[in-house]
C-alpha cells in the first residue's frame, strides 16, 4: 500500500536515524504528516508515545488502507493459543538430548517450587507428566531444525562447535515469520565467552530490538568493553506464543542444559547483581531449577554447559527465572482532582473502586488508593488536573514483587499472604518538559482489623482483595478479605494499519487465592530456613541467649526501633514464646532473637519500607498521538 499523509504507516525495514540515536524496529506503526522526495525519499511520521516527530526514508515503510483519524473497529474474536503438536515417528530417548530433555521435565513435573503455576504444571501433564514426550518431540524436532542435533548428542560438545554448526544466524537479512529459542554469544574484550538463551516468538525482530541495546545492565556492561563481538543464532524452532508457559518451560530446558545463568544467580552472591531489583527471587528460582537440572543430569548422564572446561565458554549472561508478569493498564487515562495537603506532604487520590460491603460488621461504599507525596509538581508526581496512567503489575508465580503495594513481610500465617504481595501500583505521567515519569504507589503502616484473628491486617485483606478484583475470582466464605467486584478486564492488540482493535480474554490466575491459616508448627519451620537468617527462633523470652540479652525482639527492634524498650511484651494465654506483636500483627506463633539486623532478617518479619520518589519512564504506548 502507497504511502499517504494522515494515513498510518508501519516499519519493514530497521532503520535507525542518525541524529537522534532512535531505533524502529519492523512492525513499529505511526502516523504520516509529511511526505519528501528527492535523491533519498522520506517520511515525516509521528509515533505514539514519542514525543516528536521522526524522519524514516520511505523504503522502510508501508503504508495503511484507512486515513489516522479513522473509528477504530474491534474485532472480539478470542485468540485461541497455539498448542504445538508432537511430530510423528519421534522417538523420545532416541539421542543423548533427548534423553536429557525428558528427564528434565519429567523432575520439573515433581518440583514443589513456588514458580510450579497450576498452568505450568498442566503443561506438563501434571505429575505424571502425561504431555511431556509431546513436548520431548517438538524440542528435539526444532533443534534438529536449527542444525544443532548432532552436535548437541555428543557427550564433549563445545560451545564453540555450537556456533559452527548452527544453521540458522540471526542477522539483518534474517526472514521474519519464524520463532523460538535462539542463543547469543558474547566475547568481552578479554576474549571470554559470555552464553546468553533467549525465547523470541520471531527470531527477526527480537535481533532488531536487542541490535543496538539489548536489555538488561549485565548484558551492556559486556558490550561496552571496546572490541566486543557478538552473534546470535538459532536453537530451537518452535510455534506459537512467546509469553505462553510452554515456551517458559522449553527456555528454562535450554538455560539449564547449557548452564548460561550469570555469576551471582547461582551461587546466591546477590551483590553482584546490582541491576537486579528481584535478584533475590531470581536465586532462589535458579536455585529450584538447579536442583531439578542436577537430579536429571544423573538420570541422562548429560555432560553440562558451562561448568564443564572443554565446553570452550565459562560464564552465562541468564539474569531472570521463570517469573512472569501481567501488567494491568486502564484504557483511558486518568486526571488527578483529589489533592489533600497534610503535615507530612501531600495526598492524592489515583484510584477509587465504588463498592458496597461489610467488613467484620462495617460497612464500606468505596475504595481508595491514596499515597503520600513530597509534591504535587509534575517532578515527584503529576500536578492537580494532570493526566496520568495507572498500571497494576502483578508476578503470576505469587510470589511477593519487590515494590509491592501491601509491603507485607514474606513470613505470614495464611497461605495466600504472598500472593498478597505480588503486586504493585504505578503511575506514569508527563512532567512539565514532556518527559514521563513514573513512581510506585504503596500502602500506609498496616492495622489490624478489628475484632479479626491474629494476623488479620488491612494491607492483606485488601491485597487480596485486588488479586481478585483483576482476575475476576469469586471470594470464598471470608468475611474479612477487601470485596471489589470485578474489573472488566480484556487484552487488547492495536493494529494502526487498519485501524483494527483485537480483543481477548486474559488467561485465568494460574494460583490458588484461598485463604487459609497455616499451622503454627509449619510457620516455625519457615522461620528455621537459612534464607531468612533468623536466630533464637522461639526461644524463652529472657533467655540469656536470645540476642545477647536484648530486650525487644527481631520484630519490634526493626518496627519499633527508637520507640522504648517496653514495647515487645509477652504476649499471655498463648502457651508460646511470643510478643504481642508477632502474634497479634502478623500471626506468628514465636518471636527470633538474631544479634544483627540484616536485610534477610528485616524481609522476613516486618513491613518493607516504601520505594523512595519518581523516576525517568519509558514513554507510554497508549497516550494518544497528536501530529
Amino acid at each position: 500500500m502507497s504511502l499517504r499523509v494522515d494515513y498510518a504507516c508501519e516499519v519493514i525495514k530497521y532503520y535507525k536515524d542518525p541524529k537522534s540515536g532512535i531505533a524502529f524496529k519492523v512492525g513499529t506503526q505511526g502516523k504520516i504528516i509529511l511526505l519528501q522526495e528527492g535523491k533519498r525519499p522520506w517520511a515525516r511520521v509521528g509515533i505514539p508515545g514519542v514525543k516528536d516527530p521522526v524522519h524514516i526514508p520511505k523504503e522502510c515503510l508501508k503504508g495503511g488502507s484507512v486515513p489516522w483519524n479513522t473509528e477504530w473497529t474491534t474485532n472480539m474474536d478470542t485468540l485461541a493459543p497455539t498448542v504445538p503438536t508432537p511430530m510423528p515417528n519421534q522417538d523420545s530417548d532416541s539421542g543423548l538430548l533427548s534423553r536429557s530433555i525428558d528427564a528434565f521435565l519429567r523432575a520439573l513435573a515433581k518440583c514443589e517450587a513456588p514458580f510450579m503455576t497450576d498452568v505450568i504444571k498442566e503443561t506438563l501433564g501434571g505429575e505424571a507428566g502425561t504431555e511431556i514426550a509431546g513436548i520431548t518431540s517438538i524440542m528435539n524436532s526444532g533443534v534438529h531444525k536449527a542444525g544443532l542435533l548432532e552436535v548437541l548428542n555428543r557427550h564433549d560438545f563445545s560451545f564453540q562447535a555450537m556456533l559452527d554448526n548452527a544453521a540458522h544466524t540471526i542477522d539483518d537479512n534474517y526472514p521474519k515469520g519464524s520463532g523460538g529459542i535462539y542463543f547469543r554469544r558474547y566475547r568481552d574484550h578479554e576474549g571470554e565467552h559470555h552464553a546468553y538463551v533467549g525465547k523470541a516468538q520471531d527470531f527477526y525482530e527480537q535481533y532488531q530490538k536487542y541490535k543496538d541495546k539489548p536489555t538488561g545492565g549485565y548484558h551492556d556492561s559486556l558490550r561496552s568493553h571496546p572490541g566486543t563481538t557478538d552473534s546470535v543464532h538459532v536453537l530451537c524452532f518452535l510455534a506459537g506464543d512467546n509469553a505462553s508457559p510452554p515456551f517458559f518451560v522449553c527456555e528454562q530446558v535450554f538455560i539449564c542444559l547449557l548452564e548460561t545463568y550469570r555469576p551471582g544467580i547461582l551461587d546466591g552472591n546477590t551483590s553482584t547483581l546490582s541491576d537486579r531489583p528481584d535478584a533475590e527471587a531470581d536465586v532462589e528460582c535458579a536455585s529450584h531449577l538447579r536442583q531439578v537440572y542436577l537430579a536429571a543430569a544423573t538420570v541422562s548422564n548429560w555432560p553440562g554447559g558451562t561448568s564443564r572446561p572443554t565446553f570452550g565458554c565459562k560464564f552465562g549472561v541468564e539474569g531472570e527465572g521463570v517469573i512472569p508478569v501481567a501488567n494491568f493498564r486502564r484504557t483511558t487515562p486518568k486526571t488527578l482532582h483529589d489533592v489533600d495537603k497534610t503535615k507530612e506532604g501531600f495526598r492524592i487520590s489515583v484510584y477509587e473502586v465504588q463498592v458496597h460491603w461489610t467488613q467484620m460488621e462495617e460497612t464500606f461504599n468505596s475504595f481508595r488508593f491514596r499515597p503520600l507525596v513530597n509534591q504535587v509538581d509534575g517532578i515527584d508526581a503529576p500536578r492537580k488536573n494532570d493526566t496520568f496512567q495507572l498500571v497494576f503489575e502483578v508476578r503470576l508465580d505469587g510470589k511477593p514483587h519487590s515494590r509491592s503495594w501491601a509491603r507485607l513481610p514474606h513470613i505470614g500465617p495464611f497461605t495466600n499472604w504472598n500472593i498478597a504481595n505480588s503486586w504493585a501500583l504505578r503511575i506514569e505521567w508527563r512532567d512539565p518538559q514532556g518527559s514521563w515519569r513514573s513512581r510506585y504507589c504503596q500502602s500506609d503502616t498496616p492495622q489490624r482489623i478489628p475484632d479479626s484473628s491474629r494476623g488479620m491486617i488491612d494491607t492483606y485483606a485488601n491485597g487480596v482483595g485486588i488479586m481478585h478484583f483483576l482476575f475476576g475470582v469469586p471470594l470464598g466464605p471470608r468475611a474479612f478479605i477487601t470485596n471489589l467486584g470485578f474489573a472488566r478486564v480484556k487484552q487488547v492488540d492495536y493494529n494502526h494499519l487498519l485501524k483494527i482493535m483485537s480483543y481477548r480474554d486474559q488467561n485465568a490466575y494460574p494460583n490458588d487465592l484461598g485463604s487459609y491459616r497455616i499451622p503454627d508448627n509449619i510457620i516455625m519451620q519457615e522461620m528455621r530456613k537459612p534464607q531468612y537468617k533468623l536466630q533464637g527462633v522461639n526461644i524463652a523470652f529472657g533467655s540469656k541467649s536470645a540476642a545477647r540479652n536484648r530486650k525487644t525482639c527481631d520484630t519490634c527492634q526493626l518496627a519499633l526501633a527508637g520507640a522504648g524498650t517496653d514495647k515487645c511484651v509477652q504476649k499471655s494465654g498463648t502457651g508460646y514464646n511470643v510478643c504481642t506483636n508477632c502474634y497479634d500483627l502478623y500471626g506468628r506463633p514465636c518471636c527470633s532473637w538474631t544479634p544483627s539486623k540484616t536485610t534477610a532478617v528485616a524481609q522476613a518479619l516486618v513491613t518493607q519500607p516504601q520505594a523512595k520518589g519518581a523516576s525517568k519512564a519509558p514513554d507510554s504506548q497508549l497516550q494518544p498521538l497528536h501530529g
